[in-house]
């Protein structure tokens, strides 16, 4: 659920409770022309309380994010993998510019470049892997081919956040 979604659906609680109480209203402070009970009161401090919470974990995210440069192997995988489902709960598409990390957060998008040539794709995180020590990322067979790595299959590469 998205944050818009999440509060449509407050503001949507608070008014069905406005509007299913209206009749009994006898505490609270006036509201135009209408009384607010204590509770929704309370309840709408919470909302906005949360909202500033969301809001300052959504920067404190980012600024991590920023500071989150990695260089090492990347290895890529492909067709003997399609259709599979992936950690993330997606299907895996070798079609699609997605990859595979142990340490990265799925659903997030980073910019791989391959050092020695300094092509670059920007992949989004669906998987946990690389399944072999020494290796940083695993990229979809798409991406390899962008890159230029389906021959090699492992190259030396830099993953920056997309923020």
């Amino acid at each position: 659920m998205t944050r818009r979604e999440g509060v449509l659906v407050v503001v949507l609680v608070i008014a069905s409770l406005w509007l299913g109480n209206s009749a009994g209203l006898r505490t609270g402070r006036a509201l135009g022309q209408a009384m607010v009970r204590p509770e929704v009161e309370a309840l709408g401090r919470e909302i906005r309380r949360a909202e500033a919470q969301v809001a300052a974990l959504t920067w404190a995210m980012d600024e991590w994010r920023k500071n989150l440069t990695h260089e090492g192997i990347a290895s890529w995988y492909g067709h003997r993998e399609a259709g599979r489902p992936t950690a993330s709960g997606t299907v895996f598409d070798p079609e699609e510019f997605t990859a595979a990390s142990k340490f990265l957060p799925f659903g997030t998008s980073w910019r791989i470049t391959r050092l020695d040539t300094e092509a670059s794709v920007v992949v989004e995180i669906t998987d946990d892997g690389p399944n072999r020590p020494g290796r940083i990322i695993d990229l979809s067979f798409a991406a390899a081919r962008a890159l230029g790595m389906v021959r090699e299959g492992l190259v030396r590469v830099k993953v920056e956040p997309i923020v």
